[in-house]
């Protein structure tokens, strides 16, 4: 590419933080398309959810929701919580991302809860024992990629999924994939199967910023990576997560004098944190708390629940109706539990 007298084109799969950055950065040399399939926009793992609020049924029973505006919402950091800056290379980045005021530090009240007999609660990817400073994007995490995306200036194709790689010569790479309802990951797989294929360009080079792009073809993370590539990758460890989504009428923040916690002892919630205690966050309808399980919780479900199915091998995405039959009512069992304990230990 360096012999090259035009800049080389690079395709870029995966529009989360690290996506950004490194379109951001090559940008500075080479044309580049940054591929994402969230049915949001890009985010990735620093995913953001807002839904209308919804208000007391009619008289004659029907449902009713709130137009949507910043107090009528309900907002979510349902992805990455927070990020760190322990490296002299990410320090300088939030330093920078600070200055623009895309970041700002999250100035939380932390702790844990619940628990009894001296059982100690494993850290949050260091939250609450480390006293090192703690970021999130201001306004909402998916505010980050998205602002560090629309300062570079890339061409970014949203709701697209890469599903396969095939090289051309002169070590060109043609991708192919899917956009709309079959790129996202809960469509069912029946609507899924019936999407069209088509290819999504030729480029010089291909970065992909997700090892869960080397899944195999069945999984619709799969982006079709180069087996000599993906074996490179697939014993990295992954880290399972749930994540639930809770809205409380009465503000509960100030009653536990907490905005974010880990739970002390057996329990499947290894974290909780309050949305609104977030630097910029809108103030929304009710107050929004983030519920995230243990690995070993995660990991337990998804072997009973599979999402593969056994008989055709195809992907199966978990239901809407298993989420919030399963894992979702027992992290919120889980966190009134420690709520009711109200065994605080302040950081």
């Amino acid at each position: 590419m360096a012999a090259s007298k035009t800049p080389p084109l690079l395709a870029i799969v995966g529009g989360g933080i690290a996506g950004a950055c490194a379109a951001s950065l090559l940008a500075e040399t080479c044309e580049v398309v940054l591929f994402d399939q969230g049915r949001r926009g890009p985010g990735g793992r620093a995913s953001h959810r807002s839904e209308p609020s919804p208000l007391p049924p009619r008289a004659d029973g029907a449902a009713q929701t709130a137009p949507a505006s910043e107090c009528s919402t309900l907002e979510f950091d349902h992805g990455c919580q927070f990020f760190r800056a322990d490296t002299p290379e990410m320090k300088g980045l939030v330093e920078e991302w600070e200055r623009h005021g895309w970041v700002a530090p999250w100035r939380g009240r932390f702790g844990s809860l619940g628990g009894s007999g001296g059982e100690a609660a494993a850290d949050f990817f260091g939250l609450p024992a480390d006293a090192a400073p703690v970021y999130a994007g201001v306004g909402g995490m998916h505010w980050l990629p998205r602002r560090i995306l629309a300062e570079a200036r890339v061409e970014v194709r949203a709701q697209t999924r890469v599903a396969s790689v095939e090289r051309r010569e002169g070590g060109k790479h043609e991708l192919y994939g899917v956009v709309g309802e079959g790129a996202y990951h809960d469509t069912p797989e029946s609507k899924a199967a019936a999407s069209v294929v088509s290819s999504l360009g030729v480029y010089d080079a291909v970065l992909f910023t997700d090892i869960s792009s080397a899944f195999g073809e069945w999984h619709r993370a799969s982006a079709g990576v180069p087996e000599e590539v993906a074996r490179c990758v697939r014993d990295r460890v992954r880290t399972p997560l749930f994540s639930c989504m809770v809205a409380f009428d009465s503000p509960l923040a100030s009653v536990i004098q907490l905005d974010g916690f880990n739970v002390c002892g057996k329990s499947p919630l290894w974290w909780a944190s309050c949305s609104q205690s977030k630097p910029g966050f809108p103030a929304g309808a009710a107050e929004c708390w983030t519920l995230i399980s243990t690995p070993a919780f995660a990991a337990e479900e998804i072997g009973r629940e599979l999402m593969q199915d056994p008989q055709t091998g195809a992907f199966k995405p978990q239901s809407n109706d298993y989420l919030n039959s399963v894992p979702g009512p027992q992290l919120l069992a889980a966190f009134v539990a420690g709520v009711q304990k109200r065994s605080i230990v302040v950081a």
